[in-house]
């Protein structure tokens, strides 16, 4: 089942999907109305990010390297209007509240790139060896962790940010990245968790504590400020893609174990001590120890929102906010 909408990003206000069906960008409003469609950014290969609310949203960036970038631009009913930006040779928004705080990854056509931080009082750019910045954030926004995931850069490293009430700015010294591929931050920052080979819990903003489930490659995450998950999927040439989804605690050691026959999705809420696993059209709601709490139909996939809503995703495309149980 490879078809439908899934989530990419919620808020309290609406959300952001991929209508697989449709091969579109979707933005939803609460009401679950389709406010804007983008087939633009599948097709050039740009990304997003939500402003203060989804599905108010940047789309920006191309998988064209020779560049240069498009300006990015802002999605809506019947239109999309330009996002101000500097007039550099490439140009991605990683996060933005509004035209005066957002980080945005610049370079020129020689190859070098900065960070530029957005601020009304004053810019900053953080020079940077490589391009390709992932940029993940805590759900309340407040905290940022981004490195580059370029494989095999040879002075990859990972970079902390903090949020103020003027904007975002660096947040201690750089750590090395190791091999890592993804990331997920909870809130706060002091709980963030590093997918790839080199997995690991990032505890304080530096301490490793790696990994122990029996999965052999953590390649996806969804974390809460007491726990989380990772997420393996794999496919042979002759059997079907499968899923393997382990809960993990703080330690590092695996609490729970589920394993699927096709694809199936984790989302946990942002304490961390509830996840949603969606499956073969339906989702289960567990607890920190794997008991489950709720079963729900007709769901297609699952994001929990900042203050811990549950959003879902039907199978038809569907998306609403569902009340706590």
């Amino acid at each position: 089942m490879r078809q439908g909408v899934v989530l990419a990003a919620v808020s309290s206000r609406g959300a952001v999907g991929l209508d697989r069906s449709a091969k579109v960008l979707v933005g939803f409003d609460r009401s679950g109305s389709r406010v804007w469609s983008d087939r633009k950014a599948l097709d050039t290969g740009a990304t997003f990010t939500c402003l203060d609310q989804c599905p108010d949203a940047i789309l920006s960036g191309s998988r064209d390297t020779a560049g240069p970038d498009p300006v990015p631009w802002r999605p809506g009913i019947g239109t999309a209007s330009p996002f101000p930006v500097s007039a550099a040779h490439h140009r991605r928004v990683l996060t933005v509240r509004s035209p005066t705080d957002a980080v945005v990854e610049e370079g020129d056509s020689a190859g070098s790139t900065w960070l530029r931080l957005v601020r009304p009082d004053k810019e900053q750019r953080v020079a940077v060896p490589d391009r390709d910045y992932l940029w993940t954030e805590s759900p309340d926004r407040s905290t940022a962790l981004a490195f580059t995931r370029t494989p095999g850069a040879p002075h990859a490293q990972l970079r902390w940010f903090v949020r103020d009430t003027a904007g975002w700015r660096t947040a201690g010294a750089p750590l090395d990245r190791g091999q890592v591929s993804g990331a997920c931050v909870a809130d706060g920052g002091d709980v963030a968790l590093l997918t790839g080979r080199d997995a690991a819990w990032l505890l304080d903003r530096g301490r490793r504590v790696p990994l122990r489930t029996d999965l052999s490659f953590a390649g996806e995450c969804s974390i809460g400020k007491r726990g989380g998950a990772v997420l393996e999927r794999s496919a042979g040439t002759t059997d079907p893609l499968r899923t393997a989804i382990r809960g993990i605690g703080l330690d590092g050691r695996q609490t729970w174990a589920r394993d699927y026959r096709g694809e199936a999705f984790v989302a946990s809420d942002p304490d961390g001590r509830r996840f949603a696993l969606v499956h073969d059209g339906l989702m289960d709601m567990i607890d920190a120890g794997g008991a489950v709490l709720h079963t729900e139909p007709d769901v297609r996939s699952a994001m929990f929102t900042e203050a811990g809503e549950l959003v879902v995703a039907s199978l038809g495309g569907r998306v609403r906010w569902l009340p706590p149980h």
